[in-house]
């Protein structure tokens, strides 16, 4: 699922405009007021924080060590974003760095329990979430001036997690995570990025936390409770009601919550320049069945992006669109050594997206135990054997 996470987000580069690599490059596009304004915004919030110290770097510790730093440029729907990241890769001695994230099935999770129960759904973000984490206190940490803010001979000491650090994320989920425990909550045994609050036995208000992202959900008092006492904490960015999180699209109306991906979607359409493509009815063709004997052509399509396709598609996958999971299944078995009948069968879920861009999860404002589905999820079988995949399903 990281893997497929990581990929996934190769679709969105560039999606909303022209993201420079470099400082330089921030400075001579036509947007270069924006980035200036974006990075200003970043320095500003880290000097706020105490994310560092100005000293001299003749006056750097003995048994300290430096790590140089660059600028990042992401546009995002409302904004340009210009963030400033360590050099991670060049640290070598970083301890304990896992840090978990909120499972995707914990996520629909949340939002199928909102919709039954009635609650109250808030999404909130962390503003400069790394930096509230303290940095490393036995070897500290030292940087050069942010281009576009140097000061000659002087160096910058860390105080805080930078993002970029590979104890960062690590960091972070500690420091929060002992912040919602001291208010009462608890730490869910199937995830620990879902915290939970109980009142006389009672399911309260539950958070999911990935990274910087709080989807909130509760009773409309219990929420608003925990929104003024995060404010307290951190500087925290209100989003309103769920509109998108991890590319999935939500709508949520006084009949139920509908998670899909038809933004998503455009961007793979788009990377892969499928937006002339003819849709189709299905995700994979009735009869065909992927064999190695049929990545023998491989030269023909060496140029391809064949895993990074298949990777935004097991990412639909996974989130909402479980009707092209089997098919997703059979084209992972080749990225190492695909054909051009793998390539095409690629293309053929694109063009089932096209016309199925809007399908989704809908979760009802209501119990429903009234129906049962048998559902075989095998569009077409690839062994011998004829194994089909079938489930049964209570909604």
């Amino acid at each position: 699922k990281q893997i497929a996470w990581a990929y996934s987000l190769s679709a969105t580069e560039g999606f909303y405009g022209y993201e420079p690599k470099t400082y330089q490059q921030a400075c001579q596009c036509s947007n270069h007021k924006e980035w200036h304004e974006a990075m200003d915004t970043e320095m500003a919030g880290l000097e706020r924080l105490k994310v560092f110290e100005w000293g001299k770097g003749s006056d750097m510790e003995s048994n300290s060590s430096f790590i140089p730093n660059k600028w990042v440029y992401k546009i995002k729907p409302e904004k340009f974003k210009g963030r400033l990241v360590m050099k991670g890769y060049m640290e070598y001695e970083a301890g304990e760095t896992f840090s978990p994230t909120l499972k995707l099935t914990t996520l629909r999770l949340i939002f199928a329990l909102s919709a039954v129960l009635g609650f109250t759904l808030l999404q909130m973000d962390v503003c400069n979430a790394f930096v509230n984490a303290d940095a490393p206190s036995d070897k500290p940490i030292y940087t050069n001036c942010p281009e576009g803010y140097e000061k000659n001979g002087y160096v910058l000491k860390l105080l805080k997690a930078l993002y970029g650090l590979k104890g960062s994320p690590r960091a972070w989920y500690d420091h929060i995570s002992k912040f919602l425990q001291q208010l009462g909550f608890e730490i869910s045994i199937l995830d620990v990025c879902l915290f939970t609050l109980m009142s006389n036995g009672n399911l309260i208000l539950m958070i999911g936390l990935f990274v910087d992202d709080l989807v909130i959900s509760g009773y409309y008092n219990s929420v608003q409770w925990f929104k003024t006492q995060i404010n307290k904490e951190f500087l925290m960015e209100d989003l309103g009601e769920p509109k998108r999180i991890l590319g999935i699209d939500v709508t949520i109306t006084s009949t139920y919550i509908l998670l899909n991906q038809p933004t998503y979607i455009s961007k793979v359409i788009k990377k892969f320049n499928m937006g002339e493509a003819t849709k189709k009815p299905t995700p994979m063709e009735t009869k065909l069945k992927l064999t190695k004997d049929m990545s023998s052509d491989n030269g023909k399509i060496s140029g391809f992006p064949y895993r990074s396709l298949v990777m935004c598609l097991l990412y639909l996958a996974i989130c909402t669109r479980f009707d092209i999971a089997n098919t997703c299944k059979g084209l992972c078995r080749f990225l190492e050594l695909p054909g051009t009948a793998m390539v095409s069968a690629a293309k053929r879920v694109v063009r089932y997206l096209i016309g199925s861009k809007f399908f989704g999860l809908k979760f009802y404002k209501r119990w429903r135990t009234d129906r049962i589905l048998d559902i075989s999820s095998t569009w077409a079988p690839n062994d011998p054997v004829k194994q089909y995949e079938i489930g049964r399903a209570h909604v």
